[in-house]
């Protein structure tokens, strides 16, 4: 008989399978990994010397990402039980049911409530005194002011406790209404020596950049000079290229003339042969057309018209155009009437004087008597045959016939014209009247086309680089055109660049061109913002946005770092315990008692209360001793807050330089940030905006309350600016960081204006006035310009 358990012992009874258990576990020590990175990584950014909106959003996407995971295996670990784990699948089940609902919940709903709860109810004060928080705190980091009891090392600023000081200070002195007014009058100067520490701070790193920035111009400079110096050398080949083409003319118009000459030959030999078909053929018909002239009547035409139709015949046959029969006849000349010579006058016994007066007295003088014969000569017909071929001779060859020279073919009209068509097929173009002999014209010709040509390629080329430029630039106009400007406004950034900025500036140099017009236009830039009246960091100002986003920025990360600090204390005390319950989880144990209960609970409350007791009495801080400005401010916040928020300050101050190095390391070690940002970052970020793009719209689609933001009222003044020049002709007041034009009375809220007075003759002169109440009046006075 086996022996019966007494009622003090039971068998063991788990709520849920050891499998999920073992599960969540693992689950909860993996989890411990990220969320001490992140921890270490929160206390980097945001306890940097430069913090930037960017970094610290990145931050907090990673940052609830990894706590709605710990939340998740929270919710998970305490709903997993009983029916919910009775199956593997429906464990599982429940698991992804619980992930899906918790994680968008806390991942959304952080940003959310703090949001709705700290940031968009904020008054135009706290977004003020938020920013200039941020603006100090950043001062205190460049070492650009000292806090008497603050022991700050700028020189350790990688150290963790001083990060964590970095990460903290923000809230402490925004929390402290009596600091900030005590500093009030000296904003100004702070905020110099911030941007000057800065700038200097940063100065090696810059000019380090620069220093890469300008070797990668020399690079493009070298680059340029090479194509410079292929297009230099192609130009210069523009006077050979012309003497070239000049003698491929040449070449052209000589084979043109022996060509001619060929083709003159050809119709030459052709008329021969013509001449030797037709000749006696034609004498033939003559003979015949006599015999036809003996006839008489009808019977004499028709004779006639059968000559003519085999005259036509013949013609036709022998590819020679129609002439009249009277065409082939060799003319003989005899005399011209009205005329003779004494030898006739005497040969005729004066018939000769007589008959020429006749003619004269007729008006037939001047014709002339000539002697028509017919004949069979071959020699006879061939010029008379070449002469009816002219038409299609200059129809195959352009010219006429009879062009005896190589001088008069160059000079004929017909060679220029085939000059001037054949390059102009190349691109050269010569003007119509253009003639051969104009050799300088044809070789300018050629020359403008090269060059022509040669900046068409030289553009395109540039082109495919990128460029817009011209050739033969000197080093100093090659630093100006506007794409090697854009390649070092890339390198350097919006901030640090210059225009136009050189890249042969020694350290000194760039000192001057760069980092001092830097450090006045950064300064007007955060002057804008300090010196701005508080109204304009009220909802719908133009300052509203920066305001939230400072106010973010010096509230969020405390709450972050303190909040993930406190998980990771306590998530590391808890895993041994739950290990050993995991050893233990099937063996019997007790049933649980009252004593037993009291105990558990007991000894929750020791581990909280070592957790937060022993790192703020056993760990020493220099910010947290007795004779340190740190006190001062956690009562401050005691005051302001309650004691418990002090405190919760300065068990951060204690704690998180112990946690630090080892998230630090363990960050370094499995590139855990790095990781996210090159795999889940971009998919969050957009998730993220998506829901916040969701909210946006919500928010404008909900009425407005009018005490919404629980802005204070602004009370308006009316304001006054006077000058020694107000009635001069083209007196003008205007208010730099405003909207509304200047208008004597007009009511403005209390606050500091950016003022710009001028008027003819005066030098212009602008800065900021207090505008109050008790000085709504402002007296400025300009100088005379000296010409």
């Amino acid at each position: 008989m086996k022996p019966v358990p007494s009622q003090d012992v039971i068998t063991t009874n788990n709520k849920k399978p050891k499998w999920l258990a073992v599960l969540l576990f693992f689950c909860s020590l993996l989890y411990l990994f990220p969320e001490v990175a992140f921890n270490a990584k929160l206390v980097e950014i945001a306890g940097g010397i430069d913090v930037s909106d960017a970094q610290l959003h990145k931050t907090e996407l990673f940052g609830r990402t990894i706590s709605g995971i710990g939340v998740t295996l929270i919710v998970a670990d305490f709903l997993l039980k009983g029916w919910l784990t009775t199956t593997k699948f429906r464990a599982i089940s429940s698991l992804v049911v619980i992930t899906a609902l918790v994680w968008p919940t806390v991942f959304f709903g952080q940003k959310a409530v703090i949001d709705k709860w700290l940031i968009e109810p904020s008054s135009a004060k706290q977004r003020q005194e938020a920013f200039f928080s941020s603006v100090l705190r950043s001062s205190l980091a460049m070492n650009a002011i000292n806090i008497e009891g603050i022991p700050y090392n700028s020189e350790a600023s990688t150290e963790s406790s001083e990060m964590t000081f970095l990460a903290l200070i923000g809230g402490l002195v925004y929390s402290n209404d009596a600091f900030l007014s005590h500093i009030d009058d000296k904003k100004v100067q702070i905020l110099d020596r911030y941007i000057q520490n800065r700038a200097n701070a940063n100065f090696d790193e810059h000019y380090a950049n620069y220093k890469v920035l300008r070797s990668e111009v020399q690079q493009s400079w070298h680059q340029y000079q090479k194509h410079v110096g292929a297009y230099n050398q192609t130009v210069e080949s523009r006077h050979q290229k012309a003497n070239q083409a000049w003698e491929e003319v040449e070449s052209t118009v000589a084979t043109g003339y022996r060509d001619y000459q060929q083709a003159s030959k050809a119709y030459l030999t052709r008329a021969e042969a013509r001449a030797q078909r037709v000749a006696q053929p034609i004498f033939d018909l003559f003979d015949d057309k006599e015999r036809c002239y003996k006839r008489k009547g009808s019977s004499r035409a028709n004779c006639i018209s059968r000559i003519e139709d085999r005259y036509e015949r013949l013609l036709k046959d022998n590819s020679i155009p129609h002439q009249p029969m009277d065409y082939w006849l060799e003319k003989t000349f005899r005399r011209t009437k009205g005329e003779t010579s004494w030898g006739e006058a005497f040969g005729s016994l004066g018939l000769s004087v007589i008959q020429a007066g006749i003619e004269q007295a007729t008006g037939q003088a001047g014709e002339a008597i000539q002697d028509k014969t017919y004949t069979n000569s071959v020699a006879h017909y061939t010029p008379r045959i070449l002469a009816v071929w002219q038409k299609q001779f200059l129809k195959e060859t352009g010219y006429p016939m009879g062009i005896d020279s190589m001088s008069e073919f160059r000079s004929h009209s017909t060679t220029a014209s085939k000059v001037r068509t054949q390059v102009h097929r190349k691109g050269i173009h010569l003007d119509s009247n253009w003639q051969i002999n104009q050799i300088s014209v044809f070789k300018n010709a050629v020359r403008n086309k090269v060059m022509k040509d040669t900046k068409a390629r030289w553009h395109a080329e540039a082109k495919q680089r990128g460029y817009d430029i011209e050739p033969n630039l000197s080093w100093n106009d090659f630093q100006k055109v506007a794409e090697v400007q854009q390649q070092i406004k890339n390198r350097m950034g919006e901030r640090y660049y210059v225009e136009p900025m050189m890249a042969t500036w020694n350290n000194k140099q760039f000192y001057q061109q760069v980092i001092v017009p830097n450090v006045r236009r950064e300064r007007d830039y955060w002057l804008g913002y300090i010196e701005a009246s508080r109204a304009q960091f009220a909802d719908d100002g133009p300052y509203a946005e920066q305001g939230k986003a400072a106010l973010r920025s010096i509230i969020v990360p405390p709450i972050s770092m303190g909040l993930s600090l406190f998980l990771v204390v306590l998530t590391v005390f808890k895993l041994p315990g739950k290990f050993i319950v995991l050893m233990n989880y099937h063996k019997p144990r007790p049933a649980p008692n009252l004593k037993s209960k009291a105990l558990n609970i007991g000894s929750s409350f020791i581990v909280i209360f070592v957790i937060l007791v022993v790192p703020v009495n056993v760990f020493s801080s220099k910010y947290t001793q007795t004779d340190s400005t740190i006190g001062f401010f956690l009562e401050q916040v005691s005051d302001t807050l309650s004691p418990s928020a002090s405190y919760a300050v300065r068990w951060v101050i204690h704690t998180q330089p112990l946690i630090h190095p080892l998230g630090a390391q363990i960050d370094k070690s499995m590139r855990i940030t790095d990781g996210f940002s090159a795999s889940l970052e971009h998919s969050v970020a957009e998730l993220d905006g998506v829901f916040a793009r969701y909210l946006t719209q919500r928010a404008e689609s909900e009425p407005v309350s009018s005490a919404k933001n629980n802005n204070e009222a602004q009370t308006e003044f009316p304001m006054y600016i006077h000058s020694n020049a107000q009635n001069q002709p083209g007196f003008k007041v205007r208010i730099m960081n405003i909207k509304p034009r200047y208008q004597a009375g007009m009511r403005l809220p209390e606050g500091n204006y950016d003022v710009e007075v001028r008027a003819n003759g005066y030098q212009p002169k602008r800065l900021w006035v207090k505008h109050s109440k008790g000085k709504a009046s402002h007296r400025i006075e300009l100088e005379k310009l000296v010409i």
